[in-house]
């Protein structure tokens, strides 16, 4: 499934698909490009 962001922050857009920051348990980054790595303080220390 494909995600446009648009305008939509990323909290917003979990929303939509009913989930929130906090129901993610691991974050994996193919590289640290501000676009691949951004939001990423909006997850538990623990992703």
């Amino acid at each position: 499934m494909a995600f446009v962001a648009g305008n939509k922050t990323l909290t917003a857009q979990l929303t939509e698909i009913g989930y929130s920051p906090a129901d993610i348990t691991y974050l994996t980054f193919s590289h640290f490009h501000w676009d691949h790595v951004g939001n990423a303080n909006l997850f538990a220390p623990t992703a």
